[in-house]
Protein backbone atom coordinates (compact mmCIF):
# COMPACT_ATOMS: atom_id res chain seq x y z
CA UNK A 1 0.00 0.00 0.00
CA UNK A 2 1.22 3.62 -0.75
CA UNK A 3 -0.33 6.73 0.11
CA UNK A 4 1.01 9.93 -1.53
CA UNK A 5 0.63 13.20 -0.77
CA UNK A 6 1.02 15.77 -3.74
CA UNK A 7 -0.01 19.22 -3.15
CA UNK A 8 -0.97 20.95 0.39
CA UNK A 9 -1.24 24.74 1.28
CA UNK A 10 -0.76 25.35 5.37
CA UNK A 11 -2.19 28.52 5.62
CA UNK A 12 -5.77 26.61 3.47
CA UNK A 13 -4.84 23.04 4.43
CA UNK A 14 -6.44 21.88 0.82
CA UNK A 15 -4.69 18.69 0.28
CA UNK A 16 -4.63 15.78 -2.62
CA UNK A 17 -3.88 12.30 -2.31
CA UNK A 18 -3.88 9.44 -4.41
CA UNK A 19 -3.46 5.71 -2.55
CA UNK A 20 -2.91 2.67 -4.15
CA UNK A 21 -4.24 -0.79 -2.64
CA UNK A 22 -2.56 -4.19 -2.41
CA UNK A 23 -4.15 -4.75 -5.87
CA UNK A 24 -2.59 -1.91 -7.56
CA UNK A 25 -6.03 -0.05 -7.63
CA UNK A 26 -5.96 3.99 -7.69
CA UNK A 27 -8.08 5.97 -5.91
CA UNK A 28 -7.80 10.38 -5.24
CA UNK A 29 -8.74 12.04 -2.36
CA UNK A 30 -8.83 15.53 -1.19
CA UNK A 31 -9.90 18.22 1.20
CA UNK A 32 -11.74 21.49 0.31
CA UNK A 33 -11.06 24.03 3.02
CA UNK A 34 -11.04 27.58 1.66
CA UNK A 35 -11.61 29.97 3.91
CA UNK A 36 -14.81 31.14 2.32
CA UNK A 37 -17.82 29.51 1.19
CA UNK A 38 -19.01 29.77 -2.34
CA UNK A 39 -22.13 28.67 -4.52
CA UNK A 40 -21.20 24.92 -5.48
CA UNK A 41 -22.64 23.77 -8.18
CA UNK A 42 -22.21 19.73 -9.28
CA UNK A 43 -22.32 19.85 -13.07
CA UNK A 44 -22.08 17.61 -16.15
CA UNK A 45 -20.27 18.66 -18.94
CA UNK A 46 -20.58 16.95 -22.61
CA UNK A 47 -18.06 16.74 -24.98
CA UNK A 48 -18.38 18.87 -27.98
CA UNK A 49 -18.64 21.64 -25.93
CA UNK A 50 -16.39 25.01 -27.06
CA UNK A 51 -14.79 27.00 -24.77
CA UNK A 52 -13.10 30.38 -24.96
CA UNK A 53 -11.14 31.12 -22.17
CA UNK A 54 -10.82 34.90 -21.12
CA UNK A 55 -7.92 36.21 -19.71
CA UNK A 56 -8.39 39.67 -20.12
CA UNK A 57 -10.98 42.32 -22.56
CA UNK A 58 -7.84 43.24 -24.62
CA UNK A 59 -6.15 39.66 -25.30
CA UNK A 60 -7.47 36.54 -27.26
CA UNK A 61 -8.27 33.38 -24.99
CA UNK A 62 -7.10 30.09 -25.43
CA UNK A 63 -10.34 28.37 -27.67
CA UNK A 64 -10.98 24.69 -27.56
CA UNK A 65 -13.64 21.85 -27.45
CA UNK A 66 -14.52 19.37 -25.14
CA UNK A 67 -13.35 15.47 -26.37
CA UNK A 68 -14.56 14.22 -23.37
CA UNK A 69 -17.19 14.39 -20.83
CA UNK A 70 -16.75 15.31 -17.21
CA UNK A 71 -18.75 15.33 -14.19
CA UNK A 72 -17.80 18.85 -12.34
CA UNK A 73 -17.82 20.76 -9.17
CA UNK A 74 -18.06 24.11 -10.52
CA UNK A 75 -18.66 27.71 -9.08
CA UNK A 76 -20.11 30.86 -10.94
CA UNK A 77 -17.35 33.57 -11.68
CA UNK A 78 -18.79 36.31 -13.71
CA UNK A 79 -22.08 34.86 -13.75
CA UNK A 80 -24.48 32.14 -13.64
CA UNK A 81 -23.22 30.74 -17.08
CA UNK A 82 -19.64 31.30 -16.29
CA UNK A 83 -18.72 28.35 -14.47
CA UNK A 84 -15.55 27.90 -13.19
CA UNK A 85 -13.71 23.76 -12.31
CA UNK A 86 -13.15 23.18 -8.52
CA UNK A 87 -13.00 19.52 -8.87
CA UNK A 88 -14.09 16.85 -11.70
CA UNK A 89 -12.96 14.06 -13.65
CA UNK A 90 -13.17 12.82 -17.11
CA UNK A 91 -15.12 9.79 -18.81
CA UNK A 92 -11.28 8.68 -19.31
CA UNK A 93 -10.33 8.84 -16.18
CA UNK A 94 -8.32 12.17 -15.41
CA UNK A 95 -9.57 14.09 -12.49
CA UNK A 96 -8.51 18.00 -11.74
CA UNK A 97 -8.46 19.48 -7.89
CA UNK A 98 -8.20 23.06 -7.45
CA UNK A 99 -6.16 23.72 -4.38
CA UNK A 100 -5.54 26.77 -2.31
CA UNK A 101 -2.17 28.07 -2.58
CA UNK A 102 -2.16 32.01 -1.64
CA UNK A 103 1.61 32.43 -2.59
CA UNK A 104 0.46 32.03 -6.47
CA UNK A 105 2.47 34.31 -8.56
CA UNK A 106 2.35 33.96 -12.53
CA UNK A 107 2.09 35.75 -15.81
CA UNK A 108 -0.76 38.56 -15.23
CA UNK A 109 -0.25 40.10 -18.57
CA UNK A 110 -1.12 39.23 -21.76
CA UNK A 111 -0.13 42.14 -24.07
CA UNK A 112 3.38 40.17 -25.00
CA UNK A 113 1.81 37.03 -25.56
CA UNK A 114 2.14 35.33 -29.71
CA UNK A 115 -0.22 33.10 -28.95
CA UNK A 116 -3.78 32.69 -27.28
CA UNK A 117 -4.11 32.48 -23.09
CA UNK A 118 -5.21 30.62 -20.92
CA UNK A 119 -6.82 31.72 -17.62
CA UNK A 120 -5.26 29.66 -15.04
CA UNK A 121 -9.08 29.57 -13.48
CA UNK A 122 -9.99 27.40 -16.72
CA UNK A 123 -7.06 24.80 -16.51
CA UNK A 124 -10.04 22.80 -15.30
CA UNK A 125 -11.81 22.47 -18.53
CA UNK A 126 -9.04 22.86 -20.51
CA UNK A 127 -7.26 19.63 -19.22
CA UNK A 128 -10.21 17.33 -18.64
CA UNK A 129 -12.19 18.72 -21.74
CA UNK A 130 -9.51 17.20 -24.27
CA UNK A 131 -6.80 15.22 -22.05
CA UNK A 132 -6.79 11.08 -20.78
CA UNK A 133 -3.18 11.36 -18.85
CA UNK A 134 -1.25 13.60 -16.78
CA UNK A 135 1.81 13.08 -19.62
CA UNK A 136 -1.14 14.49 -22.39
CA UNK A 137 -1.47 17.52 -19.57
CA UNK A 138 1.93 18.35 -19.03
CA UNK A 139 2.89 18.33 -23.00
CA UNK A 140 -0.04 20.84 -23.42
CA UNK A 141 0.98 22.80 -20.68
CA UNK A 142 4.27 23.52 -21.94
CA UNK A 143 3.26 24.87 -25.54
CA UNK A 144 0.25 26.91 -24.03
CA UNK A 145 0.93 29.98 -21.80
CA UNK A 146 -1.33 30.01 -18.76
CA UNK A 147 -2.08 33.65 -16.94
CA UNK A 148 -3.32 34.25 -13.33
CA UNK A 149 -6.08 36.89 -14.33
CA UNK A 150 -9.12 38.11 -11.19
CA UNK A 151 -11.59 36.36 -10.08
CA UNK A 152 -14.87 37.97 -9.30
CA UNK A 153 -15.84 35.01 -7.39
CA UNK A 154 -12.88 35.58 -4.51
CA UNK A 155 -13.09 38.81 -4.27
CA UNK A 156 -10.78 40.04 -7.47
CA UNK A 157 -7.66 38.19 -6.15
CA UNK A 158 -5.78 36.69 -9.33
CA UNK A 159 -5.85 33.10 -8.81
CA UNK A 160 -4.93 32.40 -5.53
CA UNK A 161 -4.62 28.46 -6.21
CA UNK A 162 -2.61 25.54 -7.89
CA UNK A 163 -4.14 22.63 -9.31
CA UNK A 164 -3.49 18.89 -8.96
CA UNK A 165 -4.48 16.18 -11.68
CA UNK A 166 -4.34 12.26 -11.39
CA UNK A 167 -4.88 9.75 -14.11
CA UNK A 168 -6.16 6.04 -13.88
CA UNK A 169 -2.69 4.85 -13.93
CA UNK A 170 -1.84 6.81 -10.87
CA UNK A 171 0.58 10.27 -12.99
CA UNK A 172 0.02 12.81 -11.05
CA UNK A 173 0.80 16.41 -11.79
CA UNK A 174 0.52 19.65 -9.92
CA UNK A 175 0.21 22.75 -11.75
CA UNK A 176 1.41 25.73 -9.71
CA UNK A 177 2.48 29.46 -10.42
CA UNK A 178 5.58 31.14 -8.46
CA UNK A 179 7.79 33.80 -8.85
CA UNK A 180 5.79 34.69 -12.03
CA UNK A 181 6.84 31.36 -13.88
CA UNK A 182 4.72 28.33 -14.42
Amino acid sequence: MALLLFAADVAQACTSLVYRDQAGRVYFGRTLELAMELPYRVTVIPAGLNYTSRTSPQAMGAAWTTRYRMLAVTVPDTGPDDLKIVEGFNEAGLTFSLLAFASASGPRDSATRTRAALAAIDLGAFTLGQFATVAEVKAALSAQPVLLTPLAAVGGAASPFHFALHDRAGGSIVVEFVNGQQ
